[in-house]
């Protein structure tokens, strides 16, 4: 994925300043906002009126829904914008790179909470469903007093325990094909795993600071179930928050990747019906079917791959089972930044739904992950 600027300061406005005099020292200006953002989006901006701008505010409700619809404000907005600051989280980041699929811009992103992964770092070129391609942004600035409030944390942790379930998947996948750099592997993997130490995750200036440095590393992109699932629980409105959904997924996953490499000994079955899978995940998601199977038209498995599995199992299964021995700590550090302890999630999703999403996942993840190597094994 294309990099770009990822930075913590405590001089927003004067960055946000620079950046626009740099693209351009006079023009029209767009800035993007939520309505419960509008007076900090106005208090970050307010240095850019030293210099000869006219200013435009799009504003959005902050319960936007984020569609074809909706990114029309900016795609139509004056045809004189040449440069758009989105303030806010991942709808604000959202729109503005859909909009870019229709209109050529150039944009800076301000956050005000450390939930990155909403904001922009890792909206990436795959989704779970479609691909569209877009313009990145040029920066990314996370306000460094967002350290002093517990909101977004909680779903900093989900995202950084959804980094460690990607990892490892990665890791298992360049067992198999050796698709991905292991130098380059193995810095995400030791960052990760910096972050999460003993799952004690309390000291957010430190966190912060580290998902950023994360995020600014080079890193191999792949669609990971990881990703998917996560993309999945928010397609069926198991839950509402980013956060809360990479945390659902990545514990399901975990303990769904422990079992599969508890298998001992495994021989090659006749696979799952892979058309059956594709519908219930069509039914789980409103998604067309023929939008699913797509996905696994040119499926294939090397049956090497089975030998390759219980060459790496047990040192695999070590591995998860590390990142499974941290969850309770994980899980009590996200729950102690939610301003209801996590009661919430009792509440809001069905444990059964979330089971049905990761027996049927298969169909939507890389040929060699695990999740599709446990079809061919009889799992699930």
């Amino acid at each position: 994925m294309e990099k770009f600027l990822i930075e913590i300061s405590d001089n927003i406005s004067e960055k946000v300043a620079k950046e626009c005099n740099e693209f351009m020292p006079s023009g029209h200006i767009a800035v993007c906002c939520t309505t419960k953002d509008l007076d900090y989006a106005k208090s970050v901006t307010e240095k850019i009126n030293t210099f000869d701008y006219e200013t435009t505010f799009i504003e959005y409700p902050d319960d936007v829904v984020i569609d074809d619809e909706s990114v029309l404000d900016i795609v139509e907005s004056q045809e004189n914008i040449r440069f758009f600051i989105g303030v806010g989280g991942r709808e604000i980041a959202t729109l503005l790179s859909k909009a870019t699929t229709l209109r050529e811009f150039e944009y800076i992103l301000v956050s005000n909470t450390p939930d990155i992964y909403g904001v922009g770092y890792a909206i990436g070129k795959t989704e779970a469903f479609e691909e569209y391609q877009f313009i990145m942004p040029k920066a990314l600035y996370i306000d460094s007093n967002c350290v002093s409030k517990k909101e977004g944390f909680a779903s900093l942790v989900g995202i950084i325990l959804g980094h460690a379930v990607e990892i490892f998947e990665k890791e298992y996948i360049n067992k198999m094909n050796g698709k991905f750099q292991e130098n380059l592997l193995s810095i995400e993997k030791q960052k990760i795993y910096d972050m999460i130490g003993n799952g004690d995750m309390c000291d957010r200036k430190k966190l912060l600071e580290q998902i950023v440095d994360f995020c600014n590393t080079e890193r191999q992109e792949f669609c990971s179930s990881q990703k998917v699932m996560t993309k999945l629980l928010e397609e069926i409105s198991l839950v509402y928050d980013k956060g809360d959904s990479s945390l659902l997924s990545a514990i399901a996953l975990i303990k769904y990747f422990k079992a599969i490499l508890s298998v001992e000994e495994g021989s090659l079955t006749i696979p799952v019906d892979v058309s059956s899978k594709c519908r219930n995940l069509a039914k789980l998601s409103n998604v067309e079917m023929s939008t699913i199977i797509k996905h696994v038209e040119k499926r294939r498995f090397e049956p090497k791959w089975l030998f390759i599995h219980k060459e790496y199992r047990k040192d695999m299964l070590d591995d998860i089972t590390k990142i499974e021995s941290k969850l309770e700590n994980i899980i009590r550090s996200a729950k102690r930044y939610m301003s209801d302890v996590g009661y919430h999630l009792g509440e809001e999703y069905d444990s059964n739904m979330l089971i049905q999403a990761i027996y049927n996942l298969s169909p939507l993840v890389e040929d060699c992950s695990p999740v599709s190597i446990a079809d061919c094994l009889g799992i699930g």
